[in-house]
């Protein structure tokens, strides 16, 4: 399997397909085509990884390169957090405290 491959199959089954098959007959793509790629039988290009990409909610150039990984579990979580306190007006105040608890490491 080449990386490309690796990162295109690890995408889908992030995204909740079970199989290429599944994906490829969910997003209308050919299903032999789709395999190739997911299986590293073929390279894909920029336009599809573009196409995957959206469909997998991932940037093009991670599946083309692995650069600009999607973001884990718990930094999805950290994020949430940092843009509920955004929306509260309380980033501010949030960020100081941050600030003060790793300075307290250093």
């Amino acid at each position: 399997m080449s990386d490309m491959s690796d990162r295109l199959k690890e995408a889908r089954a992030k995204a909740g397909y079970a199989s290429a098959r599944s994906a490829a007959l969910k997003f209308g793509w050919p299903v032999s085509t789709y395999g190739a790629h997911e299986n590293g039988q073929n390279d894909y290009d920029a336009e599809a990884a573009a196409k995957y990409a959206k469909a997998y909610r991932v940037s093009p150039a991670y599946l083309l390169t692995g650069e600009n990984p999607p973001l884990s579990a718990e930094d999805r979580e950290d994020l949430a957090l940092l843009r509920e306190a955004r929306d509260r007006g309380i980033l501010g105040e949030v960020m100081k405290y941050v600030r003060f608890r790793l300075s307290e490491t250093e």
